[in-house]
């Protein structure tokens, strides 16, 4: 594990560099201040809150933290959220998705994304930037609200950061992005998917990879320390890999963050968080 460190795997711990925009942001639940919103910080753009704080607020069942793990899990009737501190990777019903600022131990709080959370649980998330108020809304309240209010708001997605007007429907769709993501950078990832790589599964597992300009790439469990050879063609959004350890055609997504780096997702479920890594780490991660 003292290896990881070594190789750099920002992606998958969080820094010390990490800087605060403010301290100072407001919380409120159906119009009212949320009552236990002490201790949120606004971190890359993202509200962080205290991770039992919100789930009790927004009614969760179950709260758990596992502390060998350093993993929340957090129930609210059929939904199951899981979150795992300083990675990107987490699970909504078992599906793996991905957050921009992940889970993080700050002055011995644990910290959580608030949109997302509250997304995730049915409700809508609106900035109200003159107040630094984020509004959470159970539905009810979401539709009762006037349109003078809500005409103030922004949409503070947490995954795409980008403002959107409120949708009139209960639920919006889930993933926009399909229709304006990978199809309009083909031939983008060949370019970017090249050299070293640091990698994780959904097990945590964790790898280094590099990716050759002729089809052939090395990679290495960190874990056995013995490097397989495979092939990969990268085709569109698409990177079909082969090779012992990794074998099987995965969709390319592009997460833009503090640091970028690529979600790879397979049909049967199997999903790889990777990033770039210089010669010089992925040499020292080989000794």
């Amino acid at each position: 594990m003292k290896r990881i460190a070594s190789v750099g795997l920002a992606l998958f711990m969080l820094t010390g560099t990490t800087s605060f925009a403010d301290t100072n942001v407001n919380i409120q639940i159906d119009g009212k201040p949320m009552k236990n919103g002490a201790g949120a910080i606004i971190m890359e753009n993202r509200t962080m809150v205290p991770f039992r704080a919100v789930f009790e607020e927004l009614g969760a069942d179950m709260i758990q933290w596992d502390k060998e793990t350093k993993t929340i899990t957090g129930v609210k009737g059929d939904t199951t959220i899981i979150l795992s501190i300083g990675n990107n990777v987490c699970f909504v019903n078992g599906e793996p998705q991905t957050v921009e600022v992940p889970p993080v131990i700050l002055n011995s709080s644990t910290l959580v994304p608030l949109s997302f959370i509250s997304e995730k649980l049915g409700y809508h998330v609106g900035w109200h930037a003159s107040s630094k108020t984020v509004k959470i809304m159970s539905e009810e309240y979401y539709l009762s609200v006037g349109s003078k209010e809500m005409d103030e708001l922004k949409n503070v997605s947490s995954d795409t950061n980008q403002p959107q007007p409120p949708q009139p429907t209960p639920k919006p769709t889930p993933n926009p992005k399909p229709q304006d993501g990978p199809t309009e950078q083909t031939g983008q990832f060949s370019k970017e998917l090249k050299g070293a790589f640091a990698m994780q599964n959904l097990s945590k597992a964790k790898f280094v990879a590099k990716l050759q300009n002729n089809g052939a790439f090395e990679i290495m469990n960190l874990a056995s320390k013995k490097p397989v050879l495979g092939t990969y063609q990268v085709k569109g959004n698409q990177i079909p890999l082969t090779s012992d350890i990794l074998n099987g055609t995965f969709s390319i997504e592009k997460i833009n963050g503090n640091r970028t780096y690529y979600m790879l997702k397979s049909s049967k479920g199997s999903a790889l968080a990777i990033t770039s890594i210089s010669q010089e780490q992925y040499n020292s991660a080989l000794k």
